[in-house]
């Protein structure tokens, strides 16, 4: 959820969301790293019996994760919940 509408679930739950911590930035290096180890992986992938969409698509996917996160598009963060 959006941090507002995390706020606003913990609110009616009697919680405070306190401390949050954003790091997507962190996020977009550990998935330049996945794609990095996916793409050595590749070969062993196709051996394994997944065909090229199915490389194409994982490439897309961290791609475009890596990307939103870099961008601040899409974020990842963690709270604390107090009552």
């Amino acid at each position: 959820p959006s941090p507002n509408r995390l706020r606003n679930v913990a609110a009616e739950a009697g919680l405070t969301v306190s401390e949050p911590h954003f790091f997507g930035v962190d996020y977009a290096r550990t998935l330049a790293e996945w794609s990095a180890r996916f793409e050595a992986s590749v070969p062993e992938v196709i051996a394994l019996g997944f065909d090229e969409r199915f490389v194409r698509m994982w490439r897309y996917y961290l791609a475009y994760c890596r990307t939103g996160f870099e961008h601040g598009s899409i974020d990842v963060m963690q709270v604390r919940l107090e009552t």
